[in-house]
C-alpha cells in the first residue's frame, strides 16, 4: 500500500501537476489521520471494555461481602434483641419483687455476659484503585461512607464492652454470682449462637456453686437493677445504631444490583 502511494505521488511530480500533487498530499496526509484517529478510538474502546470488565468484577465482589455483612449484622440484631427481652423481664422481676423461677432469673442474666460486636469485611476500597473505576457516582458516596458508619457503630458497640469488663464482671465477682449464670450461660445454645465454634461443640459443664446469692436477694440489689438498665440501655442504642447501618447496607447492595449486569 505505501508503495503505490509513492509510485503516486512521483507520477505526478514527473509530470509536474503540483497542485494535483499538494491536493494528493493533503488527501494522504487526512486519511493518514483518519487512520490514527480509528486507531486510538479502537484503543479507547478496548480500554473502557476492560475498565467495564474489571468494574464489573469488583461490583460481584462488593455484593458477596455486603450480602455476608447483613447476614452477620442481622444475626447480631435478632440476639440483642433476645437479650432486650431477658432485660426487660429481669427489671420487671425487680419491679414486682417476685420470679417464676430461680432457674429462669439466673438464665435471663446470663445476657449480661453476650459482647455482641459487629465485624464486617472490610478492604481499604476508597485508598484502592477499584473506588476509581466504580462509574456510579451514588455507589461511590455511599462506599465512602461506610467505614465512618461502621466506625460509629463500633464506638457504640465498645461502650458496653467496656462496661461489661468495668462494672458487670466486678458486680459478679463481689456477689459471688459469675459462676451460676456462666453456668446457665453455657447451657442456652440461644446465648452461644454468635460464637463461631457453636456449631456441633461439646461444651465442659460445671456445677452450681453453694456459695451464691439466691434469687430473693439479688432482687433486693439495687445495683444490679442498676447493671441491668445501664447494659438495657447500651444495647438498644446499639440495635437502633445497626438498624441504621442495615439501611446503608440494604442501599449499598440496592445499587448493585442495578449495576451488574445479570
Amino acid at each position: 500500500m505505501i508503495k503505490f502511494f509513492r509510485k503516486i505521488r512521483q507520477r505526478l511530480l514527473t509530470e509536474n501537476k503540483f497542485s494535483k500533487y499538494l491536493l494528493y498530499a493533503i488527501g494522504e496526509i487526512v486519511l493518514v489521520v483518519i487512520g490514527i484517529l480509528i486507531a486510538l478510538w479502537i484503543n479507547n474502546l478496548n480500554q473502557q471494555r476492560k475498565i467495564k470488565t474489571e468494574e464489573q468484577v469488583v461490583l460481584k465482589q462488593l455484593k458477596n461481602e455486603f450480602t455476608i455483612n447483613l447476614k452477620q449484622l442481622n444475626s447480631k440484631i435478632d440476639l440483642r434483641n433476645d437479650m432486650l427481652k431477658d432485660f426487660e423481664d429481669c427489671l420487671n422481676y425487680f419491679t414486682n419483687q417476685e420470679i417464676e423461677s430461680d432457674s429462669l432469673f439466673i438464665a435471663k442474666l446470663g445476657s449480661l455476659y453476650l459482647t455482641l460486636t459487629f465485624d464486617p469485611i472490610q478492604n481499604d476500597l476508597v485508598g484502592s484503585r477499584s473506588i476509581q473505576i466504580i462509574s456510579n457516582k451514588e455507589l461511590k458516596r455511599l462506599l465512602t461512607n461506610w467505614t465512618s458508619d461502621v466506625h460509629q457503630l463500633r464506638e457504640m458497640e465498645q461502650l458496653y464492652v467496656n462496661y461489661y469488663t468495668g462494672s458487670i464482671m466486678t458486680f459478679m465477682d463481689k456477689t459471688g454470682t459469675g459462676r451460676n449464670i456462666l453456668k446457665r450461660f453455657w447451657e442456652d445454645s440461644n446465648k452461644t449462637a454468635y460464637l463461631l465454634a457453636n456449631e456441633n461443640a461439646n461444651y465442659r459443664k460445671i456445677d452450681k456453686s453453694n456459695l451464691s446469692t439466691n434469687s430473693l436477694e439479688l432482687l433486693k440489689n439495687y445495683e444490679l437493677e442498676s447493671i441491668i438498665s445501664h447494659a438495657y440501655g447500651l444495647n438498644l442504642t446499639n440495635n437502633y445504631e445497626s438498624q441504621a447501618l442495615k439501611k446503608h447496607i440494604n442501599k449499598i447492595l440496592e445499587v448493585l444490583d442495578l449495576e451488574i449486569e445479570k
